[in-house]
């Protein structure tokens, strides 16, 4: 203890000296824990790099292979431009009331019965684009006039597609009722059994079109649907003949040679569905279609017999080929994709 106390300054400058070399230790430690885990991270990444570098399946960022990288972005980028043109979302509708509405949906009309006329395209009468039982109202609901104006907008770019095309008839357009309670299946040549289908990236609206034209106007049809700048999917397509072949004209030159002359079959049946103002039923139109296309096909055998006759009269031995345009009718399916 004496000691202690002569050399007290020197014990306490060796406690702290020892007291600063654990410090000083204890700090060594941890750092070198830490290098050990920054040599571990490194060697990690080191070891990713070369399997990056020495994997032939990857490229190496050398110049060219980054050259390489910035043109095909650029061709990417060029390919989405290309892709957005082909998928342009239709117009936002505007916000209405319902007397709006009621100015909209009439001015709507007029515009596309004067376009059809002036494509030169036959319209039945009264026809109003799948809104007859909303034309002449007094009030809407608030919630489907946006939808109904939505549905306006799409059917406005189909009609512009069959004007151009040329269609001799339009004959009905069937869309999906918007709400179950204020859209009621009650004219049904307006609206269609379905509704409208979500999709991973937006949703596809369904639409039924059925119009009288040759192949011809039917492929200008389909081709406008796909040059289209908005997404038409045709998903069916149903055609039958609507009347006899044109050029199909026997008359008097067959009773001149002796030679049967076959019977017309008639005008086909008007689509009339429903049980309104005495309307046929769905069973009877269908009964009276296939009676007609009965007709039909009839009278194309009594054609071909025809044809034949007079080619044996003249000599002709083989098999006779005439081609004829035939009128069509045709049911089209098509849905409209919006992207969201």
């Amino acid at each position: 203890m004496a000691w202690i106390k002569r050399n007290l300054f020197f014990v306490i400058s060796m406690a702290v000296g020892l007291a600063l070399t654990g410090y000083c230790a204890w700090l060594f430690y941890q750092d070198f824990g830490k290098n050990s885990e920054v040599a571990k991270d490194e060697a990690d990444v080191t070891s990713q790099y070369d399997a990056l570098v020495n994997n032939p399946k990857i490229p190496y960022p050398s110049e060219e292979n980054i050259q390489h990288a910035r043109e095909d972005q650029a061709q990417v980028k060029q390919l989405v431009d290309e892709l957005r043109t082909s998928f342009t979302p239709f117009p936002t509708p505007s916000n209405l009331d319902a007397k709006g509405f009621s100015e909209y949906l009439e001015n709507s009309i007029f515009d596309l019965k004067t376009r059809a006329t002036n494509a030169g395209v036959t319209l039945p009468d009264n026809f109003a684009f799948a809104f007859t039982d909303q034309r002449n109202k007094l009030n809407y609901p608030t919630e489907c006039i946006p939808l109904w104006m939505q549905q306006m907008a799409e059917i406005k770019v189909i009609c512009d597609i069959l004007y151009r095309a040329k269609v001799n008839t339009l004959l009905a357009l069937r869309r999906v009722p918007m709400s179950p309670s204020n859209d009621m299946i009650v004219t049904s040549e307006d609206l269609m059994d379905a509704r409208i289908v979500p999709t991973p990236f937006g949703t596809a609206t369904p639409y039924k079109i059925e119009l009288k034209c040759f192949s011809k106007e039917l492929a200008a049809v389909l081709d406008g649907l796909a040059r289209s700048s908005n997404c038409f999917v045709v998903k069916n397509i149903v055609e039958r003949p609507f009347g006899p072949r044109t050029l199909d004209q026997p008359g008097a030159e067959a009773e001149d040679e002796g030679l049967p002359v076959p019977v017309l079959p008639g005008d086909p049946p008007v689509q009339q569905v429903g049980s309104r103002n005495g309307r046929q039923s769905p069973e009877q139109y269908k009964a009276a279609m296939e009676a007609y296309q009965r007709r039909v096909l009839n009278y194309q055998r009594e054609l071909d017999n025809l044809a034949a006759a007079k080619a044996a009269r003249a000599g002709v031995t083989g098999t006779v080929t005439v081609e004829r345009e035939q009128l069509l009718y045709i049911t089209l399916s098509v849905d409209v994709d919006k992207f969201k």
